[in-house]
């Protein structure tokens, strides 16, 4: 099983009697970690079966919405740079 962990600051909340914010805070960083580690994502993978072939437009949409969208930033991170460029005095 795994240890749960928390910060001094959140002991110092028990000990003021805020246990409230404290399992407030302690149940975000839990959300935080479960869906970075996208075990709610594979969980939905197999809840039902997928045939290859939907299986493979899936990962072609995904492939592609994913460039469209690192398009999108190189564009704005290249409008940025040219806005923050330091002037040549």
């Amino acid at each position: 099983m795994t240890d749960v962990r928390y910060n001094k600051a959140e002991e110092k909340m028990i000990q003021n009697g805020d246990s409230k914010g404290a399992f407030e805070s302690m149940l975000t960083r839990f959300s935080r970690l479960v869906n970075s580690s996208g075990i709610l994502k594979e969980l939905k993978e197999h809840e039902s079966y997928e045939k290859p072939s939907a299986k493979r437009r899936r990962k072609i949409r995904e492939s592609a919405a994913r460039r469209r969208k690192e398009g999108r930033n190189a564009v704005y991170k290249k409008g940025r740079a040219r806005k923050t460029r330091p002037l040549g005095r």
